[in-house]
């Protein structure tokens, strides 16, 4: 493949597509994120929870009081940060639902 080609394809993947309304409707049925909120797109990329109750790990009782915290997937390299890290996907359901923190800058 040249230079040549290889800008072209390139191009022509970052060209914006152009859709008839029936078949942005036809988009948007098979897939609700076509319409999603940059919210709603930021909780579907983070991902659902997991539920760890700390009271089971001697370690984890003394860190988090014998609590049940949420550990995302996506921010598992984050030790010690679960707090802030619901902090952050509380802010961004609540803007997801229209709610005032739409209108905060995080």
């Amino acid at each position: 493949m040249s230079i040549l080609q290889h800008f072209k394809d390139r191009y022509e993947s970052t060209q914006e597509e152009e859709y008839s309304l029936e078949e942005y409707l036809e988009i948007c049925k098979k897939d609700p994120t076509a319409y999603a909120t940059a919210a709603e797109r930021m909780l579907i990329a983070i991902g659902e929870p997991e539920f760890v109750d700390t009271s089971k790990d001697q370690r984890l009782s003394r860190i988090f009081s014998n609590k049940v915290i949420k550990r995302y997937p996506e921010f598992s390299e984050f030790y010690g940060m679960e707090d802030a890290v619901e902090n952050i996907v509380s802010f961004f359901r609540h803007a997801a639902q229209g709610l005032e923190e739409k209108k905060q800058i995080l």
